[in-house]
């Protein structure tokens, strides 16, 4: 009678839970060991399929900036108010023209005449280059990456078009602009998580992705640099090669990091389930227990299990493991005091919760709250 009482269906269902989460445990950690320490066998194919997904993610990111500044560029080549403002050269206009379409103000752009004049504005000066214009001039649309400075942009030359009797009539040149990257030096010091290449690296998480321009001398020996560099040709709107990024060869290592990393989250979550599943359990085994000389025994009983949680939480790091925030970065708080229940300020703040949570729970036992 007295097991029932305590091994009731209930507590038997949690009981099969928490098994059933060690044994989880054990698999993840030991097919980690098994996928680290058979890395040679099957590099070819894990370095082919990984070098095929990081270009896949790389041209992803990369279109994504050029969709956003080709709909901004149609945007304006598709007003045929600020057309006509062009075709007459009427720059007070053509601003009214462009404040009326009320586009996003993250983007360049210039507007030219078709003797390649500056008439319009907004936003960086661009500096095009004269055959870069007169390219466009004739009729066609490309996209451009180009340096200027400390900054990459991304740009788009589109050709306005005014359609007449005759045909249609090339009246000026749109030249818009995305910034998508800063020198390195520079970003790292100023623009920590900005730009195309920032976003390629932290999706990747691999070395320091660079971006460079089809008139690169380096695009052309890039093929000769030897095995520590992978690139990708990217291609404009008109198909052409107008850059490449390139990224640190995916190497051993790196896979055997990113293995542990993903077995280390998933562990780190399974902890967290096992360690409230077996509070629950604990709360169901001590309730029937409610004998008045047994409460500080519970209140020592519920501080040492949330001790054991505690350290366990930060054995397997949980939560910042799973939850990437800079309020688990030391870099803004940290201490070496209290065996590391204070190593920032998130872990800071769940130690805290944790007492709280034990002073109710000793406020509930001795004064009935």
């Amino acid at each position: 009678m007295k097991s029932s009482k305590y091994f009731d269906k209930y507590n038997w269902i949690l009981t099969s839970i928490l098994i059933f989460l060690i044994i989880w445990i054990i698999i993840i950690e030991l097919f980690k060991e098994k996928l680290t320490s058979n890395v040679d066998n099957n590099w070819d194919q894990v370095y082919y399929e990984k070098t095929e997904s990081q270009k896949e993610l790389c041209s992803k990111i990369f279109y994504e900036y050029q969709t956003s500044l080709l709909q901004y560029t149609k945007a304006i080549t598709s007003s045929d108010e600020l057309k006509s403002s062009v075709k007459s050269l009427d720059v007070k206009r053509i601003y009214n023209s462009f404040e009326k379409l009320k586009l996003s103000g993250e983007f360049s752009c210039e507007i030219y005449d078709k003797k390649f004049n500056l008439i319009f504005f907004t936003g960086r000066e661009l500096m095009p280059e004269l055959y870069l214009l007169q390219k466009c001039i004739s009729g066609k649309s490309f996209s451009y990456i180009k340096n200027i400075g400390f900054y990459t942009y991304l740009l788009i030359f589109t050709p306005v078009l005014d359609k007449s009797s005759s045909g249609q009539e090339t009246i000026g040149i749109v030249v818009t602009a995305s910034l998508i990257d800063v020198t390195f030096r520079i970003k790292e010091k100023f623009f920590p998580a900005f730009g195309l290449t920032n976003e390629i690296k932290d999706k990747i998480g691999v070395g320091s992705p660079r971006i460079i321009t089809s008139e690169s001398i380096e695009l052309s020996t890039l093929q000769d640099r030897g095995s520590d560099k992978v690139f990708w040709l990217i291609k404009g709107i008109d198909d052409s090669v107008i850059g490449a990024i390139i990224l640190d060869q995916y190497d051993k290592q790196t896979y055997s990091a990113e293995v542990r990393s993903t077995a280390s989250k998933f562990i780190s979550a399974l902890i967290f389930l096992f360690t409230l599943f077996f509070t629950f359990l604990y709360f169901r085994l001590v309730k029937p227990i409610s004998s008045d000389r047994v409460e500080f025994l519970k209140v020592i009983l519920f501080f040492v299990l949330l001790f054991i949680i505690r350290y366990l939480w930060l054995l397997f790091k949980f939560p910042s493991e799973v939850v990437q925030s800079d309020i688990f970065n030391p870099q803004y708080y940290a201490t070496t005091s209290f065996a590391g229940l204070a190593k920032s300020l998130g872990e800071l703040f769940i130690t805290c919760m944790f007492l709280l949570i034990w002073v109710v729970y000793v406020a509930k036992c001795f004064f009935y709250l």
